[in-house]
């Protein structure tokens, strides 16, 4: 973030932070994932249970998202679905008080279909193209003073949630063209994979998609790469709920573009 831009987190005295390590498998369909979310009780009450939204687990989506471990401090927890496995509640013992913080670990596996019977289709793996929509387990906002569990419908912007930020740490096979939000602070490189590190925030959630196909746009004039665009003939994203597809030679927008931090 920019230095002109910082007063904004004075709105956020106590931002939750998600800090995502992934490691996806396009040949598998699969997603595996730890994330280190630190939170404070910014309310007058103690928490007793914390609600987490598995967006991926919507049954328009038809992703399969198990969360395989939780932790509090290092401590196991134990949670409970709820809402059809959109949810997933979490105990915390002992409470967390107002003004304390705490650090809670999931490890969790996704496995993303190659279709959906509604919806946008942001949850996808087919045509050349993984889509990642709804990766990240969320905490809910709250309306009314209540947690906000319901389950929404296949159409509009899913996601209520509070502003937070995030940090990701993306592994993909080498070959593989990643479109992230946020901005790519450091790239690493193996002989098999290659892991970028994005920013984001504040912000209410993130999204990835990747490719072999994808080629990157020009640049603006800040450097930041530009649309992530499909060759001549290639698979293109899907309108008004049509499939993924091929059309005549042109250069369409992928799914996703990179949004640079101000």
């Amino acid at each position: 973030m920019r230095p002109s831009f910082a007063g904004e987190l004075l709105v956020l005295p106590h931002p939750t932070l998600y800090d995502l390590e992934v490691h996806i498998l396009p040949e598998q369909h699969t997603v595996e994932a730890r994330l280190h979310i630190t939170l404070t009780n910014a309310g007058d009450s103690p928490l007793t249970e914390l609600p987490l939204r598995l967006f991926a687990n919507l049954p328009y989506r038809q992703g399969r998202l198990d969360i395989l471990s939780a932790e509090r401090d290092g401590r196991p927890l134990a949670f409970d679905y709820a809402v059809e496995r959109t949810a997933a509640w979490l105990r915390l013992a002992p409470a967390l008080e107002p003004g304390q913080a705490a650090r809670i670990t999931l490890t969790y596996r996704l496995v993303v279909p190659e279709s959906a019977p509604e919806g946008y289709q942001e949850l996808v793996a087919r045509d050349g193209i993984m889509s990642l929509a709804g990766m990240v387990p969320i905490i809910p906002a709250r309306r009314d003073g209540v947690w906000d569990t319901d389950l929404p419908a296949p159409y509009g912007d899913v996601l209520f949630a509070e502003t937070a930020l995030f940090r990701l740490r993306l592994t993909t096979p080498n070959g593989m063209v990643l479109a992230a939000t946020g901005t790519r602070v450091e790239e690493r490189r193996n002989t098999r994979t290659r892991t970028e590190t994005y920013i984001s925030g504040p912000a209410r959630d993130v999204m990835a998609a990747l490719s072999p196909l994808y080629q990157v746009g020009k640049s603006d004039c800040r450097g930041y790469p530009g649309a992530f665009i499909l060759p001549a003939g290639g698979p293109h994203r899907r309108r008004a709920g049509r499939p993924l597809g091929r059309r005549r030679p042109a250069a369409v927008p992928a799914v996703v573009r990179t949004v640079p931090l101000p």
